[in-house]
């Protein structure tokens, strides 16, 4: 991710934390997605961040593995690097699974 320095905020070439927030969710979440049968999704139920480190400058790295399933239920976790390979941030999160029946026709 290379963040618009709009998004950076209060200071300048730092993304604000929710933005890394939602960096590391829609990152876990696609490593959610990408184990599921078709016709499934998945929504977060559950998720939280610890900030290790400053995110100064742009280039930023997530990672994110799943690490446990149940029925319904998967449960992932991620970091965010830069890009010397410096760990800004780890997180943890849970994800229901869902029939995907959502329609974009009316």
């Amino acid at each position: 991710m290379d963040p618009d320095p709009a998004l950076c905020w209060p200071f300048a070439a730092q993304p604000h934390g929710g933005i890394l927030f939602t960096f590391m969710d829609t990152t876990m979440g696609c490593a959610v997605l990408s184990e599921l049968e078709p016709g499934l999704n998945c929504s977060t139920i559950n998720s939280n961040i610890q900030y290790t480190a400053p995110a100064k400058g742009n280039g930023f790295i997530c990672e994110a593995q799943i690490t446990h399933k149940t029925g319904r239920m998967t449960f992932a976790r991620s970091e965010i690097y830069d890009r010397a390979g410096t760990l800004l941030a780890t997180g943890q999160a849970t994800f229901r699974i869902v029939k995907d029946d959502f329609s974009l026709g009316a």
